[in-house]
């Protein structure tokens, strides 16, 4: 909207010509928020601080510090009696209240009646004017204030109309002036009630929600002060709002309209006001006061402060002092209160979003997603060294040839690097711009998943950073570093598989460099050591993972999960080093596919890296999938995501009461008709409401693609609190409030693992509303609940820290399965337009979460499948190679009688072995990852999905060898036969 239209909207309601409360700067440079602060501190005064520093009526006696929202903040109270202490100054704290009625009850019924039972003579003349008379005997609309009527000058005392100073108010008593005595007690007959609890006061105090509720005080009687100063004082009253205009009947309290009687306004009190403004009528101890009229919002309207005793005589030398004074609070306070600490505060936003952004979700988002991209890498890097010996292996001869001439060792293995250096240069060359394609497609995927679910969806871009820090001046760093470490990756792999086969000697190199009877030799002892203590530390981490927080198991299982394949693999290197100590003997399938899974041993470093990639692609697919969820996961009882509500509201405006029966409805909509309201009865009168009190906030949900700074808080009410649900035990730990220590605060366990990173009993700091640190404490957890954008505080403990959040805006609905949807609509159909009011269902809301959640592990399950093609593929040029190099044992057995499905079966075998090897492997890995997932949420685990994907592993990969070992089979053997 545009400034100067919303400056004007405002300027009546908050008394200011141009009102703001932001100022936004734009600085060449960062970073210097301090010095900006301190020099704010400097030029800052008190009407910037929404403070109102005005002298009495006086203008001798004191001065008096107000706030522009009426109650003084408490911190500014303390800090405020700090200052003046150390100028050694005197200040009063005061708390004036304005009371609807003033009556005295007996006085007024008797005289009513006497005057009606009158009225029933005829003849006399007079009856209409004592009935008017009997009343007419209350005050409308009248201030008390909380002194100490006896105090010495500046303060008082007060004197009463028998001209002594008035005694020390007790508790419950008043003080009332001549003018109210009048009113009350127009015969004068006020002296034989002193010290009779006869005065009652009727005054608001906030109720449910924001909702003015009426309560009535009668107070004893003390005595009667003269109207005049100090008894007389406008200046103990500030500035309420709507309460200003020539005449009462001008005011615009701010209260409802129906609840406002400016019908009970007489003349005599227009009269008042027009001499008197808002002076007192009455006066209660400080002590009284507080008991009526404390506040959540603050606990005093006025600091009355005075100065030091001064000796010079009255006159112009008087006013100069008085006014050198003013300025000397004026330069006390605005020098020494804290503006930060106030609200004004100069505040980094640059700053704050980039920190947002570097510690958010999107980023941890890339650390997880490289984390899950090790295994591709460790795949591809077994592929590359499968790769590169396989074709080493068919230039044997010319490895040989060149030991023969005398090249060594050193030179050779630096020809070999070499030469694979230059592929692997090119390959990852080409790999850094697939990489920015997959990128591309993949924020594509991120954006199109997630529109209309997040509303931070729209800002995601794809772009290719040109410098960043902390690398400097490196051009296009993240690209330039991948390509480095791929390149890096690439060689180390082939240096591995160069080394090894150099180790071979020249004779044997000459010969090809390859046998077909390969000797089955043992495991080295590493082997063994390696697989026992990957065993060993998969059990440790797997028992440490019971001893810690539940927000800290699953990174321990996960490793249990990796220990526990790489330990896996090693016992299967130990497997295919031994030899089977019975022949495979027989006829018939048995035979031959015992025989076929035996020859899995005569290229051990293959089958293993065979088994490794599919174990790797298994063990991530596999992983991930267990914590996918379906739209019905976690939607059912009491006890699950949705805690049995059927339906969530939010508001814009904070409705004053929760409409949770026919009676607040009707309260709530006072311009619907008679068959509106009906209408709203039928269609949602079976409904449950659970109101709740709602602070604004960052989402603390996956929702949120930045870290949330100031977090959504909701105030959760006693009927909540007592009924429970979602999972989660500790809601009796938010029914007290706590007004010293950590504030105990409950959130859903995805929120306070994945984006607070935090564990039950973690603390950390946040600002109340009025600036002061508080600390939270994570007391609880729930579990895949609706409310996995905010933080779950007592209502007692959210009203101490932000209390001027007054209503409700967060509803919790339960309603009968088929009234759902049309309570959903009558509700916000009533209350959309005046409130805001938004219903979802809470299935809907939780398959919002899954929706971002699922997204996040499909990409994370695009690296699974890319290991899966690894796998498949290294499978498919393992088992080619393989028949190609014992093409002349498989035309041996065809020449002695064997079949050409008898050869498929052979070679089908040692397939299926490494196959099943590889997936068990992967597979057992990942069910110990996600173990605690599975014990914790058993029934939602998709173990439909996670079979299919076992298949689906199963299928590609038997399919992949199948195709190869018979597009392999089917070439003539007849010359591999010669050659044997």
């Amino acid at each position: 909207v545009q400034l100067g239209r919303l400056q004007r909207r405002l300027r009546e309601a908050l008394q200011m010509p141009e009102p703001a409360n932001a100022v936004l700067l734009s600085l060449r440079e960062t970073g210097n928020e301090n010095a900006l602060q301190q020099r704010l501190q400097e030029i800052v005064d008190l009407e910037d601080l929404g403070l109102i520093l005005r002298r009495d009526a006086s203008g001798r006696r004191y001065f008096s510090l107000e706030s522009r929202r009426l109650l003084l903040d408490p911190l500014l109270v303390e800090q405020v009696n700090r200052i003046v202490a150390e100028n050694g100054w005197e200040v009063r704290p005061t708390l004036a209240y304005l009371a609807n009625l003033m009556t005295d009850d007996k006085e007024l019924v008797e005289g009513i009646a006497s005057a009606i039972g009158r009225a029933s003579d005829p003849s006399s003349p007079i009856t209409t004017v004592q009935l008017a008379q009997a009343a007419s005997r209350f005050l409308p609309y009248s201030i008390v204030a909380g002194v100490e009527p006896d105090q010495p000058p500046p303060w008082g005392p007060i004197i009463l109309v028998n001209g002594e100073p008035a005694p020390p108010l007790g508790p419950d008593e008043i003080l009332l002036s001549a003018w109210a005595a009048r009113d009350l007690w127009p015969n004068g007959d006020w002296q034989g009630r002193i010290g009779k609890p006869i005065v009652t006061l009727r005054y608001f105090v906030e109720g449910d929600g924001s909702l003015l509720r009426e309560e009535a005080r009668t107070l004893k009687l003390a005595g009667i002060f003269r109207v005049e100063p100090p008894g007389l004082d406008p200046t103990l009253t500030p500035e309420f709002p709507g309460l200003r205009g020539a005449r009462i009947q001008d005011w615009k309290p701010p209260f409802p309209r129906e609840q406002w009687h400016p019908e009970w306004v007489r003349e005599r009190d227009e009269l008042y006001w027009r001499r008197y403004r808002a002076a007192p009528k009455a006066f209660v101890s400080p002590e009284t006061a507080q008991a009526l009229w404390k506040s959540r919002h603050g606990n005093f309207t006025s600091l009355r402060i005075a100065m030091p005793t001064r000796s010079a005589p009255g006159g112009a030398a008087q006013q100069k002092a008085t006014a050198m004074d003013e300025e000397a609070i004026r330069s006390a306070i605005t020098r020494q209160l804290p503006a930060a600490e106030l609200g004004l505060a100069i505040v980094p936003v640059k700053a704050r979003g980039l920190e947002a952004a570097a510690s958010s979700t999107a980023n941890m988002f890339g650390w997880l997603f490289l984390g899950f991209s090790i295994f591709l890498i460790v795949s591809a890097m077994m592929l590359v060294a499968l790769l590169f010996r396989l074709g080493v292996e068919r230039r044997a001869h010319e490895l040989g040839l060149l030991y023969a001439l005398g090249y060594r060792r050193r030179s050779v293995l630096t020809l070999l690097l070499l030469e694979g250096l230059l592929l692997a240069c090119l390959g990852a060359l080409s790999g850094v711009f697939a990489g920015i394609g997959y990128a591309w497609a993949l924020v594509n995927y991120l954006q199109q998943n997630w529109n209309g679910t997040l509303q931070t969806a729209s800002f995601l871009e794809f772009h290719v950073a040109s410098q960043e820090a902390p690398y400097g001046a490196l051009p296009y760093p993240s690209l330039t570093l991948g390509l480095l470490l791929t390149i890096s990756v690439a060689a180390i792999a082939l240096a591995w598989s160069a080394w090894s086969l150099s180790r071979q000697a020249p004779l044997a190199l000459l010969g090809g460099g390859q046998s077909t009877d390969v000797a089955i030799a043992p495991s080295r002892p590493w082997v063994a050591w390696l697989t026992a203590g990957g065993f060993t530390l998969s059990l440790v981490l797997a028992g440490v993972s019971f001893l810690v927080p539940p927000s800290s198991a699953p990174p321990l299982f996960f490793g249990s999960g990796g220990l526990l394949l790489v330990a896996a693999l090693g016992l299967l290197a130990i497997g295919l080093g031994r030899k089977d100590p019975q022949l495979a003997e027989g006829i018939g399938p048995w035979p031959i596919l015992r025989l076929g899974a035996g020859n899995a041993r005569r290229r051990r470093s293959r089958s293993l890296l065979t088994a490794g990639l599919l174990a790797s692609a298994t063990f991530l697919i596999i992983s991930v999938e267990a914590f996918r969820k379906s739209e019905s996961t976690d939607a059912g009882g009491r006890d699950q995501g949705a805690g049995g509500f059927s339906l969530l509201a939010e508001s814009d405006v904070p409705l004053p009461v929760n409409p949770a029966s026919p009676r607040e409805r009707r309260a709530l909509l006072p311009e619907h008709s008679e068959g509106e309201l009906k209408q709203l009865e039928a269609q949602a009168g079976e409904a449950r409401i659970i109101g709740c009190r709602l602070r604004s906030g960052d989402d603390v949900s996956c929702l949120n693609l930045y870290q949330p700074l100031e977090p959504r808080i909701v105030g959760v009410p006693p009927a909540l609190i007592e009924r429970g649900g979602f999972g989660s035990q500790e809601w009796a730990l938010l029914a007290t409030a706590h007004k010293e220590g950590a504030v105990p605060v409950l959130a859903d366990d995805h929120t306070a693992q994945w984006v607070l990173h935090k564990a039950i009993g973690d603390q950390w700091q946040i600002k109340d509303e009025l600036g002061r640190t508080v600390t939270l404490e994570l007391a609880g957890l729930l579990h895949g609940s609706v409310f996995q954008s905010e933080l779950l505080m007592g209502e007692a403990d959210f009203l101490r820290l932000f209390p001027s959040r007054g209503g409700y805006r967060l509803f919790l609905i339960d309603t009968p399965a088929f009234q759902t949807r049309s309570t959903q609509q009558a509700l916000e159909l009533a209350f959309g337009e005046a409130y805001g009011l938004n219903v979802i269902r809470t299935a809907d809301r939780l398959a919002s979460f899954h929706a971002v959640e699922n997204t996040y592990l499909s990409t994370f399950q695009m690296l699974g499948g890319l290991g899966l093609l690894l796998g498949t593929l290294g499978l498919g040029v393992i088992l080619i190679r393989n028949i190609l190099e014992r093409r002349g044992e498989l035309a041996l057995l065809r020449a002695l009688g064997w079949s050409q499905r008898d050869l498929l079966w052979l070679v089908m075998s040692e397939m299926a072995f490494l196959v099943i090897a590889g997936l068990g492997i992967g597979l057992s890995a990942a069910l110990v990852a996600v173990a605690p997932h599975l014990f914790a949420r058993v029934q939602s685990v998709p173990w439909a999905g996670m079979t299919a994907l076992v298949a689906l592993v199963l299928l590609t990969s038997s399919l992949a060898g199948g195709l190869s070992a018979l597009l392999t089979l089917r070439a003539p053997l007849l010359p591999a036969l010669r050659r044997e």
